[in-house]
């Protein structure tokens, strides 16, 4: 079977980015398409890999201002040529799913989401990334536009697997699809059980309006307790700004030192809403309890009053009211890090591969449908 992947884009260690490695370690072979693609990601993702880029990577500056580009990814990802392949798998947030294969290959999208700003997160954007009416005015007519596009590319795939089953529903929602939920992979079962907890709280995140990192600043800028923030993002200088003495940044740091946070925190702080959240899952398989806005994939994840607590209201004071419960709840670590194994890698890589040859056999067979 010759299979190929296909990314949207590689420029950064994310949890998408994770969820790729993993299938292309799953599937060693095949090469990895994407539209662009920073050098420094894929050697450190995909050392041994062969990655094509599409004409998007060659475009200046396209690898620092990559989302100034994305009027131009449809066409770029329908550039790609991957006729030869009888298996095409995309790992897609945004744009790889629209790639065109032919009529006797299986296309099997593993969907992060449908395109939240054009969907799910659309009116929250206008709200505040294109609040100003000139920026409404250029970018409403081509978010319509990228819409209808998404919309059709969405017919092109053979079969849908989403990360979990708010995506799913999402899924189904705007492409009137079906999809199977089948969750990220969580190295749970490398991970050891971490000691006694630490005096901090910790949250890892990039660094994003839609993270809602400014809600556990305001919080904890109010509680006086010592958090330490791990990622980097376009709001770095305005988080920090607002941020009290109390409130450390860390920056990106490499895996092993990011393991040391998560050993010695008291808890993960995760005021977002995801659609599904890694980081929860890692945390969890050290022991450590996890305090959620209680929406998207942090309900699929935390086992409220068990394995961490989770807030329905997304507010300062509704953060600092879960930091509180937590105080007074008694958790088993050894409960916390077995709810976590249920998404280890194992589980992953076992029904991704039996979807892949199960699409591989529908797309041969004469009464082929999409499903």
């Amino acid at each position: 079977m010759r299979l190929a992947l296909i990314h949207d884009c590689i420029v950064h260690v994310g949890g998408a980015e994770r969820v790729l490695q993993c299938l292309h370690t799953m599937f060693p072979d095949a090469p990895v398409y994407t539209l662009v693609a920073k050098p420094a990601v894929v050697q450190e993702l995909f050392p041994t890999a062969k990655v094509v880029c599409s004409f998007a990577d060659k475009l200046p500056g396209a690898r620092h201002w990559f989302r100034a580009y994305a009027p131009l990814y449809p066409m770029a990802v329908e550039a790609l040529d991957l006729t030869e392949f009888d298996v095409v798998l995309s790992s897609s947030y945004s744009f790889a799913k629209g790639v065109i294969v032919p009529p006797a290959t299986a296309h099997v999208c593993y969907c992060h989401s449908p395109l939240r700003y054009l969907w799910s997160d659309y009116h929250f954007h206008r709200k505040t990334v294109f609040r100003q009416t000139w920026k409404r005015v250029l970018v409403d007519p081509l978010l319509a536009r990228l819409r209808l596009w998404d919309r059709l590319a969405a017919d092109r795939v053979d079969q849908f697997v989403a990360i979990s089953q708010v995506v799913a529903e999402r899924v189904r929602k705007y492409y009137r699809r079906r999809a199977r939920v089948v969750y990220p992979p969580v190295p749970v079962s490398k991970i050891r059980l971490a000691g006694s907890a630490g005096g901090y709280y910790l949250l890892v995140s990039r660094l994003m309006a839609y993270k809602r990192v400014d809600l556990a600043i305001e919080a904890f800028n109010q509680l006086g307790l010592p958090l330490k923030i791990v990622g980097k993002g376009p709001l770095d200088g305005a988080l920090r700004r607002m941020s009290k003495s109390n409130i450390e940044f860390l920056g990106s740091i490499p895996d092993q030192a990011l393991a040391d946070c998560f050993a010695a925190c008291r808890a993960l702080v995760f005021p977002g809403q995801e659609d599904f959240g890694i980081v929860m899952v890692e945390a969890q398989a050290y022991g450590k309890p996890v305090i959620a806005y209680g929406a998207g994939g942090a309900a699929e994840i935390v086992m409220d009053g068990r394995t961490g607590v989770l807030f329905r209201d997304q507010s300062a004071a509704g953060l600092k009211d879960a930091v509180a419960r937590l105080d007074g709840l008694a958790l088993d670590a050894e409960e916390i890090r077995a709810n976590a194994l249920r998404f280890d890698t194992s589980r992953f890589e076992e029904s991704m591969k039996s979807i892949v040859q199960a699409a591989r056999a529908r797309a041969s067979s004469p009464h082929r449908v999409n499903i």
